[in-house]
């Protein structure tokens, strides 16, 4: 890891190196029971603003729910929606890096 910013107003969000050289990702998160994060609107200009410096870049969604909800298949069906408290546990549910293609 070469560098991350905690703050969400901030992309990318993480930098590291990888096979090429510097890369980055841009990380967004969404509450279960969404299925993925939505991407930026901005992500070409992310890669134009930093193409001099890395120029492969990725997209992460993260998902978090409460323990008390554990990714129910069916929450939105049965309500079984638990508010995220400060200090609770949390499940989260990350699939992997996406590839961004700007070609």
């Amino acid at each position: 890891m070469i560098e991350w910013y905690s703050n969400p107003d901030i992309d990318p969000s993480l930098w590291f190196v990888g096979e090429t050289g510097p890369e980055w990702v841009v990380v967004r998160a969404a509450r279960y029971p969404l299925k993925n994060a939505a991407r930026p609107a901005h992500l070409q200009e992310v890669h134009k603003a930093f193409e001099h410096v890395g120029r492969v870049g990725y997209f992460a969604s993260v998902l978090f729910t409460s323990l008390s909800e554990t990714f129910d298949p069916q929450a939105e069906q049965n309500g079984n929606i638990a508010p995220l408290y400060r200090g609770e546990g949390l499940d989260v549910l990350f699939n992997g890096l996406e590839l961004l293609d700007f070609e």
